[in-house]
């Protein structure tokens, strides 16, 4: 028997949505359909971070990166698509990354590329070796089982057309006042701080924010009786500041300082343990030469090395006429060996 025509008026609706909370390995554009369909956020898991950047442009040559970068933010982003003339339109792209590494790759990966800001956004925890024990402790899933239950059951507000999107919640005035605070603690490390790691640490606010928002969800989460956080209170916004500010950013210095420096300021801490330890009253090129160190027996590396001490004030550049071309040679500040 032949089935039945389907009626003209028969609609079966959108095909039902899989709930999502993480995912390990997926291009931008999965992503973005996976965002447009959820205004939770998404985590994206991998044990070995490594694998996720190696992979990042293999798909659209310079493409995911600021791709990733937006992500950080939570703002809408839109994906226009060749093979459908209908856009991707994510009204808040919001996914956290969390995973693993080591310190050589994280090097290679990050250091090496472009300074975009990427290295910047992350969380770096980067803790002494752990002696070998067995384990002591036990975890109570059933707890954490409830605890989660909760954090996907918070509802969602609704806009004029019954689509759902995210809530906010505000400061309380105190928590607000601490914040502003640690704002101005993390400018003056800022002005402390050098190269790369003086861009992570101008996201530690940014940084400070969002686990003052972690921790009041995970509060309330955890308390059976509590109501849901319409504030970030004080004490959520002073354990942040105190993890990111005081915990995090000394974790942050040892990953940092673990990076092998640009190959100019290596030479130049050579050359500056030199006048150190000979306290010259000026130096040349020719003089470094004549030290066959490894690494450092063209002119042009060492010239390198020089203006970064010249930043430094450790040295000065002059001349002085010959009969031929003018000789170049570095004046040795004075005021040094007073410090040294």
């Amino acid at each position: 028997m032949d089935a039945p025509f389907k009626p003209n008026s028969a609609d079966a609706g959108s095909p039902p949505i899989r709930e999502r909370i993480r995912t390990s390995d997926p291009t931008t554009e999965a992503v973005a359909d996976l965002m447009a369909t959820s205004w939770r956020g998404l985590l994206l898991f991998r044990d070995e971070l490594s694998g996720w950047l190696s992979s990042m442009d293999r798909y659209n040559s310079g493409g995911d990166r600021p791709f990733w970068l937006e992500a950080y933010g939570g703002r809408p982003y839109t994906v226009d698509r060749k093979a459908s003339p209908e856009p991707i339109i994510v009204e808040h792209l919001s996914v956290s990354v969390l995973g693993g590494t080591q310190p050589d790759k994280l090097e290679s990966l990050l250091v090496h590329a472009d300074d975009d800001g990427l290295l910047a956004r992350f969380l770096i925890v980067f803790p002494d070796p752990v002696p070998l024990s067995r384990p002591h402790a036990e975890i109570d899933n059933k707890r954490l089982q409830i605890a989660l239950e909760k954090l996907r059951k918070i509802p969602a507000k609704s806009d004029d057309h019954g689509n759902p999107h995210t809530i906010t919640i505000p400061f309380s005035d105190a928590a607000a006042d601490v914040f502003q605070d640690f704002r101005k603690e993390c400018r003056i490390w800022e002005g402390e701080a050098t190269g790369l790691l003086r861009g992570h640490v101008g996201k530690l606010p940014g940084l400070a924010l969002r686990v003052a928002c972690v921790l009041a969800h995970l509060d309330w989460a955890d308390e059976e009786e509590a109501g849901f956080p319409d504030r970030i209170e004080v004490n959520h916004v002073g354990r942040a500041c105190h993890f990111v500010g005081e915990h995090c950013r000394q974790h942050a210095f040892r990953a940092y300082g673990n990076l092998k420096p640009p190959e100019e300021i290596r030479n130049a801490r050579r050359i500056a343990e030199i006048i150190s330890q000979k306290r010259p009253d000026r130096l040349t090129i020719r003089n470094i030469q004549r030290l066959d160190l490894a690494g450092m027996q063209t002119a042009k590396l060492i010239e390198a090395a020089f203006k970064v001490l010249e930043q430094a004030d450790w040295v000065r550049r002059d001349t002085e006429s010959t009969a031929g071309r003018p000789r170049v040679f570095y004046v040795v500040n004075p005021k040094l060996w007073e410090e040294l």
